[in-house]
Formats: structure tokens, C-alpha cells, sequence
């Protein structure tokens, strides 16, 4: 993914692509697809303008739409499979203060390769949410996590197994418990993760008759550890529990 800042207007068409985009993947890994077979499935539809967009619709919008699609495919976070005109016969909008029309498919469809590009954007771009004020926080750009007064650390990328740390952590992340001890209503609900999800939507361990569902989960937890160990090391404020089933990162700022 280019570290470059998308050169685009945010607009409510280009958050409601991400929004249908992020709800598209997490739909994905619900029903148990694996992260790397997800750019497989059916091709996600999309609509280029709702009906009470259209009005509203300015030249600078369209080009921002245009700028989006190339950005995203130029990156290879999706893969553009069709534009569909007929069904619309070319649908117009009114540019705002003009005489003149635009033109522009009503529907899309797109293969989603990448995930981590959308989610960077709702985090810099789209969303607000109280998370990033947390002390101890991760930039999905960098791929780096710092906390206070402490060594930041960051996650390789580009080898087999520097990857699949980093999806190891970021699904640690995404799912975590985080509470500040000096702003109690600063605060992110965890959610626990299940041991059997998170082997098969990230392929960490081959499935065969050879190992039963306790060597699994250890094996998993050991790759677990080995993740997190730098960042016991660097003393940052985390920790793990689990139970049977479940496992869970728990961050105490």
C-alpha cells in the first residue's frame, strides 16, 4: 500500500463506498472466509449515486469519485470487474450552478483485494471516533504502535512470516479491550475472539487429522506470544486472557 496521502475530495458518495466496502469484508470473515480467498467471492455492488445524492452532485464530486476507483486500483486494495451503464441508460445529474450533465454508471461491482487502506482511511479521513486519543495507539500507515514515554515499535512487513505477525496483531488490535485509568469514558468494549476463528480466517495452522483442536490452540497461542513478547519487552501497558475458547488483549493505559 503507497504511504502516499489519497489525492481526493472526501465526499458522502466516497464514505459510503468505504462504509459498503468495510461492511462487505466483515461480512466476509463472519461467514469464516479466509482474509486471502475474501477478493474471491462474489464482487461486491455498489451504487454510484443514490437517488438523494444526485441533486447535489458537482463536477468535483464526479472527479473525486474517478480519483478514488483510480487510487484504489492503483494500489491493488480492489479490482474494478464491471461499470454498469445499460441498466442505468446513463444516469444524469445536474451540476450544481450549471446547464450542463454528467454522466456515470449507476452500479459498479469490485473484487476487494485489500482491506488496510479503507480502514487507514475511516481512521485519518472519515472517522472521529474517540480511539485515537488513546496514549497507546497503532498508525495502520506506518505499522508502527507507541505509547507513552516508551520505545515505539514496528511491524515488518513484505516476508511470509513478517505478514503474518502483523495480521496476528492487527486482529489482536481490532478486537481489544482499552481503557485510560485517568479518563474512565475514554474506553473500547473488547470483543473476545474465538481460537477456531481466528486459525481459519487467518490460515495460521494447516488443518489435518494430525493435530487434534488442543494442539491447535497452542500452537496458536505460542505464535500469539511470540507477537506480543517484543511488546512485554518494551513494557507496554498489555496483556492477554483466555479462557477455553476465547482469547482477548487487554490494554491498561
Amino acid at each position: 500500500m503507497s504511504p502516499e496521502k489519497p489525492k481526493f475530495k472526501q465526499t458522502p458518495q466516497i464514505e459510503r463506498y468505504i462504509k459498503n466496502i468495510t461492511n462487505y469484508w466483515n461480512e466476509c470473515l463472519k461467514n469464516e472466509v479466509p482474509r486471502n480467498k475474501i477478493q474471491f467471492e462474489e464482487p461486491l455492488k455498489i451504487k454510484t449515486f443514490l437517488k438523494t445524492e444526485e441533486r447535489g452532485v458537482t463536477r468535483e464530486d464526479d472527479n473525486s469519485r474517478e480519483a478514488f476507483m483510480k487510487w484504489a486500483e492503483s494500489i491493488k486494495a480492489i479490482n474494478i470487474v464491471e461499470y454498469n451503464y445499460e441498466t442505468a441508460t446513463c444516469e444524469h445529474a445536474q451540476l450544481a450552478g450549471e446547464d450542463t450533465f454528467i454522466e456515470f454508471p449507476e452500479y459498479f461491482y469490485i473484487n476487494v483485494l485489500d482491506i488496510e487502506p479503507f480502514l487507514e482511511l475511516q481512521n485519518k479521513y472519515i472517522s472521529n471516533e474517540i480511539t485515537d486519543k488513546f496514549p497507546t495507539h497503532y498508525d495502520n500507515l506506518t505499522k508502527v504502535i507507541k505509547s507513552p514515554e516508551l520505545e515505539s515499535h514496528y511491524f515488518r512487513t513484505g516476508g511470509i512470516n513478517s505478514n503474518k505477525t502483523l495480521e496476528i496483531f492487527k486482529r489482536l488490535w481490532d478486537n481489544r479491550q482499552h481503557t485510560v485509568s485517568n479518563n474512565p469514558k475514554l474506553k473500547k468494549i473488547g470483543k473476545p475472539d474465538s481460537f477456531i476463528n481466528f486459525i481459519r480466517q487467518l490460515e495460521l495452522i494447516k488443518t489435518g487429522l494430525e493435530l487434534n483442536r488442543n494442539d491447535k490452540k497452542k500452537k496458536l497461542l505460542q505464535k500469539i506470544k511470540n507477537v506480543t513478547k517484543p511488546l512485554f519487552l518494551k513494557k507496554y501497558p498489555i496483556s492477554l486472557t483466555c479462557n477455553e475458547n476465547e482469547i482477548l488483549l487487554i490494554i491498561r493505559d
